[in-house]
């Protein structure tokens, strides 16, 4: 009888894991539009292990993925038409965890 509540115990784990912030996020059209100053522009932000161990970070971020994509553009500011990706590698010597994002890149600072 304990041996299967250890076993259901550990089928029941789980956990909580903060993915980004982002200070804007709308699926709707709002009617505006920013000249893209960059199309198809791609960030991404990885976690990666060797035999389980993680090497840096445990979890991938939205928010460094988004920041890196924006950061490609000179005068960028924010990215539109995003989608967002999570890849996967689940193997026994080697593992990763990316998210990625694409988008274009906009200046909403000109615009104002």
């Amino acid at each position: 009888m304990r041996t299967l509540l250890l076993l259901l115990g550990g089928l029941l784990a789980g956990c909580t894991v903060r993915l980004g912030d982002l200070t804007f996020a709308s699926t709707k059209n709002l009617g505006y539009t920013y000249p893209p100053l960059a199309r198809s522009v791609r960030g991404e932000n990885c976690a990666y292990n060797i035999l389980g161990i993680p090497l840096g970070t445990l979890n991938p971020n939205i928010q460094d993925a988004v920041d890196e994509a924006v950061r490609k553009t000179p005068n960028g500011d924010m990215l539109i038409n995003a989608s967002f990706h999570n890849d996967i590698l689940i193997a026994i010597l080697y593992g990763y965890n990316c998210i990625r994002v694409d988008g274009d890149v906009v200046n909403t600072a000109g615009q104002r």
